[in-house]
């Protein structure tokens, strides 16, 4: 496919054991229990802790949401819907192959 492995970056994960570790290029693949991808922690362990991540992220949005919304002086429905999608829910949709 034409990509290029940049072996002293790469690192991988598997659930179980290993009977022997990758290699790239004679050289051999570290093995890690948790990798930050897209900026959340990503795990075989069943926790949350990638859901409280993203809500951490979103709940200061939501509170300027809530702000420019000022029951009947604040901005319009489509305003506050553009808000929505390019503030909050473009951090959901860029977190979403983590859950």
């Amino acid at each position: 496919m034409g990509l290029v492995i940049i072996e002293c970056k790469t690192k991988y994960q598997a659930k179980g054991k290993v009977s022997r570790p990758p290699t790239v290029n004679n050289v051999t693949i570290p093995r890690v229990h948790t990798h930050k991808y897209l900026g959340v922690q990503l795990s075989f362990r069943k926790s949350l802790q990638a859901v409280h991540y993203v809500q951490d992220l979103c709940l200061p949005r939501l509170a300027s949401l809530r702000l420019l919304e000022n029951r009947g002086l604040g901005v319009g429905i489509p305003v506050l819907r553009m808000f929505y999608i390019s503030v909050i829910r473009s951090l959901i949709d860029y977190a979403a192959p983590i859950f």
